[in-house]
């Protein structure tokens, strides 16, 4: 073995993300030159590790899961007077599915696959090539985007917690047959004692947000139907949805 890459194996051994850091060095280099990115942090903790980029408006969030995933995340900035922060991020595939359906997504998951360095230098180069063909107005600060973004990940968090717990919003079932509006928000702001003693108002009790959805998507009730029951109007139970899948 030469002494470089002997020193590349003695590297590795040290670090086990050390490919992974570079590669994403080198294959990120075009975007962050003709996109103004920088370098802000690399998170480690194990078995992951997260490198972060950000410019103006925008930040990239680049992963990799110790042979199982790399993945990018896009956020959009939010300016505080102290500080700026990342708002809702959005895995780079929601994108790509949208505006690139004829790209077939497992060709990024790495299940059964040869984790070699030689398959993660891949998939980044594929991520780096389709960022720069489909998402040049999100990296440049356009995200008008996200609402169709933040409406296809909800669906898919939906349909799985569905499948692995039973209900849309990831609650065991309450009910075995369809529920009475009256039954569904029987008690939703019921307070318990004990949790009071202990939080005081640091903890919301109110479930009324939780139960919103619970009718909507479990219970298939109208957003007119729920508006009318709860003397409210349509647009607030809306944005009652909405924050939920925001939230969560």
């Amino acid at each position: 073995m030469s002494p470089k890459g002997k020193r590349r194996r003695r590297q590795q051994e040290s670090d086990p993300f050390s490919f992974f850091k570079q590669a994403v060095t080198d294959t990120f280099e075009p975007l962050v030159t003709d996109f103004a990115f920088k370098q802000v942090g690399v998170v480690e903790y194990m078995p992951e590790c997260v490198i972060n980029y950000r410019n103006d408006t925008t930040g990239v969030g680049v992963q990799y899961e110790w042979k199982s995933l790399v993945r990018v995340d896009l956020s959009k900035l939010e300016r505080t007077t102290t500080e700026v922060e990342e708002g809702r991020s959005y895995d780079f595939l929601l994108l790509l599915e949208l505006r690139r359906p004829e790209i077939n997504a497992h060709e990024f998951y790495g299940q059964d696959k040869d984790w070699s360095n030689e398959y993660i230098d891949a998939l980044l180069r594929k991520y780096a090539q389709y960022l720069r063909e489909s998402a040049q107005d999100v990296l440049s600060g356009d995200f008008s985007v996200f609402p169709d973004l933040r409406k296809l990940s909800a669906h898919y968090r939906r349909q799985k917690n569905k499948e692995y717990f039973g209900t849309y919003g990831g609650e065991s079932p309450r009910f075995s047959v369809r529920p009475s509006l009256e039954q569904v928000f029987a008690g939703a702001k019921e307070v318990d004692p004990e949790l009071e003693k202990l939080f005081g108002n640091k903890l919301n009790q109110d479930k009324t947000q939780y139960r919103i959805y619970e009718a909507h998507w479990d219970h298939e009730y109208s957003i007119s139907e729920i508006a009318d029951f709860l003397n409210q109007t349509e647009d607030a139970i809306e944005q009652q949805l909405e924050d939920y899948d925001d939230h969560y």
